[in-house]
């Protein structure tokens, strides 16, 4: 039987960021799979806001995802954006697209297919593009891992366009700690293949996940990227933490 759903939900958040101008930082995939459900169902979710006066500020964010599941198939897409402005000034222009179809082989075991693409050009990234498939193992409810091959293609306003042979190491955590309280933490790495093995990418990503009752979660992360061979201007690592608060009717 097939279900169909749309939900709706407002997201306040409330961050305290450290950054520097990485470019090319990994995504985080495994905090968005939603492999538990059955059918299809949508969830939307934006906003705008602004001010006039000293200074004038125009913010906007959309995000969409669309997921299609059954025993044996989980798909999802993602797609969002944000767009802000200072005094009639952009700066923050930046878009993701995610596409996922994994299948289940045999007991903790699946194979999956994916397409990625990310723009954040005030960032120093024009675009990056990846392509791939690859293995998942679940050895127990509480954990993950997962090896892929992917196709990178990468641009940024210092760079030319460039074409890569990369390996997708990650592991996966989430577990309960208390009533209520999930830790979550991935760890990903991501070597060249096709160059110097010193060229990698990585990611390690920790959060508690406070789940206050059916409609109000409070989530507190912290993140660490790393780009070994970044472009020029760009910093070889960042640091950022926040708070997210969400409210779902």
């Amino acid at each position: 039987m097939r279900r169909y759903a749309l939900n709706q939900s407002l997201r306040l958040i409330c961050s305290l960021v450290l950054a520097t101008e990485a470019v090319a930082s990994v995504v985080n995939i495994e905090d968005q799979r939603n492999d538990d459900t059955q059918g299809a169902s949508i969830t939307a979710s934006g906003g705008i806001d602004g001010s006039n006066g000293t200074t004038d500020r125009r913010n906007v964010n959309v995000d969409l995802r669309i997921d299609y599941n059954s025993e044996l198939w989980k798909r999802f897409v993602i797609a969002s954006g944000a767009y802000r402005t200072k005094n009639n000034e952009s700066f923050v222009d930046k878009r993701f697209y995610h596409l996922r179809a994994m299948r289940n082989v045999k007991g903790a075991m699946s194979v999956e297919g994916f397409y990625q693409r990310s723009e954040d050009p005030y960032r120093l990234l024009k675009q990056r593009s990846l392509v791939g498939v690859g293995v998942r193992i679940a050895p127990q409810s509480y954990w993950r891992l997962g090896a892929s091959l992917m196709h990178e293609t990468q641009s940024s306003t210092t760079r030319e366009e460039e074409k890569a042979l990369r390996a997708n190491l990650y592991v996966h955590f989430r577990r309960g700690i208390a009533e209520n309280i999930d830790i979550l933490t991935t760890a990903y790495l991501q070597p060249r293949l096709d160059g110097s093995i010193s060229d990698h990418l990585a990611t390690l990503q920790s959060s508690l996940q406070f789940t206050v009752n059916e409609w109000f979660l409070i989530n507190v992360s912290f993140e660490y990227d790393h780009d070994e061979t970044p472009p020029e201007g760009a910093s070889r690592d960042e640091l950022s933490w926040g708070t997210n608060f969400s409210l779902r009717f």
